[in-house]
């Protein structure tokens, strides 16, 4: 009788997840804002010119990362011979879920996961943003950051602000946070200057276009 009141709050978590990704499928078919006919017009200027001189074309500010993975929406939508905005939306629906298993993975705690999946659903999979594409590497980059492993937390945190610009509002943060880190390991630890030049020369790469 113990062991099916322990395990209660759990199943009732995985049912809370299992509802909020019932109701992010649910929006597949949503239209979108507006913005989806521009990001239709990108995928067809990939599917035209190629990933470069698609990017070239558009003309946008729009960070390299973002036209692979529309370039990646374009392929498949050949390879499947499926319409682009509905191979479009998959992938908004893909990365939904990869941003909610990859927070699930750093803090194993279901419910706030499906808080954080619920809060992303309407910009991703309703609205059809493209914001949800930084969202797993933003993740994973801070919470590798916060426990220590600075190299990989630096190439994920980059890798989020090639794919949009926002994560660069908290690269300023970040510097501060890692320095301070660095600055508490000093007197053991002789390789700061190897851990610093990664993220270093990453935040002169991404603010350099800028």
């Amino acid at each position: 009788m113990i062991e099916p009141a322990r395990n209660a709050p759990k199943w009732s978590a995985v049912a809370l997840l299992l509802l909020v990704s019932l109701i992010a499928v649910s929006l597949f078919f949503s239209p979108g804002t507006g913005d989806v006919s521009i990001w239709g017009d990108w995928i067809r200027e990939i599917s035209s010119y190629g990933l470069i001189g698609g990017f070239k074309h558009s003309g946008t500010d729009y960070p390299p990362l973002a036209f692979v993975l529309l370039a990646a929406v374009s392929r498949g939508a050949a390879a499947f011979g499926i319409a682009q905005f509905l191979v479009l939306k998959f992938s908004l629906v893909l990365f939904l879920f990869v941003t909610a298993a990859c927070f699930y993975w750093f803090t194993r705690n279901l419910i706030l996961t499906a808080a954080l999946e619920l809060a992303l659903t309407l910009n991703s999979v309703g609205l059809a943003y493209l914001d949800i594409y930084f969202a797993p590497f933003l993740i994973a980059g801070l919470f590798l950051l916060q426990r220590g492993n600075l190299n990989l937390g630096f190439v994920l945190f980059v890798i989020s602000c090639f794919t949009k610009w926002q994560p660069l509002i908290i690269a300023p943060f970040v510097l501060v946070y890692v320095l301070d880190l660095a600055r508490e390991r000093a007197p053991e630890n002789h390789r700061i200057k190897t851990q610093m030049l990664p993220f270093l020369l990453a935040a002169g790469a991404v603010a350099l276009p800028l």
